[in-house]
């Protein structure tokens, strides 16, 4: 991918007091300092570049550098001076527009798909929006209890309790108030 640089009003070959220098020819540098490297840059056809030269009123032209860093450094003999992508925004824009730009919702879909309705995954639902039966575990109702008390003042009240297989209890209670009945 090329990540555009120069071409804006902000983007001009400077001297060392801040005036802009017609026609100047610089070098591009992935930093500023020693262990940095020069960096080759393309024109919009995607022909190198030899030099980066200024127009006559000291302006960069548009120029590329092939999956290149975000920010530049722009020598044109007075030091180098940073100079940051201008189609940041484009790209983001364009990234943000891709379906799956990283491939993670492919990765987490095949993911899930491997443990949907298997045991010790996840559960699936019927076309009724249920829990399949095949999927719930077994059920052993090592003691139930059902109690009802019936007092036409007072609400009814059912309660049961089971013992499902691991030792886990389950409790349900049902309550209707006497105005409901």
């Amino acid at each position: 991918m090329q990540i555009q640089f120069g071409g804006t009003a902000a983007d001009v070959a400077e001297d060392a007091d801040g005036r802009r220098v017609p026609h100047a020819t610089g070098t591009v540098w992935d930093g500023e300092g020693e262990g940095a490297t020069q960096l080759v840059v393309v024109d919009e056809y995607g022909s190198p570049m030899t030099e980066l030269r200024a127009d006559v009123d000291g302006m960069l032209p548009t120029f590329y550098i092939e999956d290149g860093p975000e920010r530049v450094h722009v020598d044109f003999g007075a030091g180098r001076v940073a100079l940051v992508a201008v189609d940041v925004g484009d790209r983001l824009r364009q990234h943000q527009g891709q379906e799956d730009a990283h491939g993670d919702r492919a990765w987490t879909t095949d993911h899930l798909a491997g443990l949907m309705g298997v045991p010790g995954g996840l559960a699936t639902l019927d076309a009724a929006g249920l829990v399949p039966a095949a999927q719930l575990p077994a059920a052993q109702a090592a003691e139930t209890q059902l109690v009802a008390e019936l007092d036409q003042a007072g609400p009814v009240l059912f309660e049961g309790t089971a013992t499902l297989a691991g030792g886990r209890l389950v409790r349900a209670v049902l309550r209707l108030d006497a105005e409901e009945r």
